[in-house]
């Protein structure tokens, strides 16, 4: 009785994932008679609670649904079923052998993403770069400045990232480093659960990272990054701050050689110790993204970088 009703949570969840990559609607009623009022309210909770990003309403024209249709079996990941774990080498097969594996969350329009691919493509050819994105112009976007570049080395899974975690579709150990730029901070507190950073989502990343590997935040919101460094200092059995990861696969470029930090944007060390995890300076191998620019030159912000380091435990392997 438990194992069909998983199967029907996986079914149910798959053909979610599914209708959100097709750009179905999905405000429509659950009307399903098989279904219970439980399971569909369950499902509609799914449908209509996103976790991380903000739904919007954007209108997709014709040439990016078109581009999107056209790239996707080129670069874009196919959803896996209910807890089946993604073979992710198998992903960049048979173009490169990929060894360590980068998730980029939230990538906008690709600029960082195809900008930190592209360096790395003949200089670390054993790295391999996911990026996962909700909004569809975003994904058309990133996919057309990946077939202008002609990069390789990317693979793109659409959605929301925190759904993908609870799906199970990540091995442990599977992921080398994770990066999340500039995610909405949700700044109301009833929405602070819908951060991307969170004590639930920590501990399912805590199992996909191996040990050794790394999670890198950007924000220019302060109470923002306060919030990540209280909740990773609070899942210290897991994590730990790192100043200068230099272990890191995204220090290996040229640029960076003898290099450990870019501008200095945080003038006051009391307040470069007051949040867990801080890093002092904005870190040379990120790309300067265009929504960052214009904060920091048009709107004066300052730009908070953070990264932990997933601990090594007795009795813990790496992958």
């Amino acid at each position: 009785m438990c194992t069909s009703s998983n199967q029907e949570q996986g079914d149910d969840w798959k053909a979610t994932t599914i209708a959100m990559m097709e750009g179905l609607d999905l405000e429509e009623e659950d009307v399903n008679p098989r279904r219970s009022p439980a399971e569909r309210k369950r499902l509609r909770n799914l449908q209509k609670r996103p976790g991380w990003y903000r739904r919007v309403s954007r209108w997709v024209g014709k040439g990016t649904k078109k581009r999107i249709r056209e790239l996707w079996p080129r670069y874009g990941i196919e959803p896996p079923g209910w807890q089946v774990k993604m073979d992710i080498p198998a992903l960049f097969a048979p173009d490169r052998e990929v060894r360590t594996v980068v998730v980029d969350v939230g990538f906008g329009d690709g600029a960082t993403l195809v900008t930190k691919a592209l360096e790395l493509q003949e200089l670390a050819p054993e790295v391999g770069f996911m990026g996962c994105e909700w909004h569809s112009a975003s994904v058309g976007g990133a996919l057309t400045r990946m077939n202008e570049t002609a990069v390789e080395n990317v693979r793109m899974l659409r959605g929301d990232f925190l759904h993908h975690l609870r799906a199970g579709w990540f091995a442990p150990g599977a992921l080398d480093e994770v990066c999340i730029f500039f995610p909405d901070p949700w700044p109301r507190p009833e929405d602070h659960e819908r951060r991307v950073i969170n004590a639930v989502s920590v501990g399912h990343l805590a199992g996909c990272v191996k040990p050794g590997g790394f999670l890198h935040v950007a924000t220019d919101v302060r109470d923002y990054a306060a919030w990540v460094g209280k909740v990773m200092e609070g899942d210290g059995g897991n994590w730990e701050a790192c100043a200068v990861p230099k272990e890191s696969v995204l220090y290996r470029s040229p640029s960076q050689d003898g290099v450990e930090d870019g501008p200095h944007y945080h003038h006051g060390l009391e307040e470069v110790e007051a949040i867990y995890g801080l890093l002092e300076a904005r870190p040379r191998w990120r790309p300067l993204t265009r929504y960052e620019s214009r904060g920091i030159h048009e709107l004066e912000h300052k730009i908070y970088d953070l990264c932990y380091r997933r601990k090594y435990i007795p009795g813990e392997e790496s992958a």
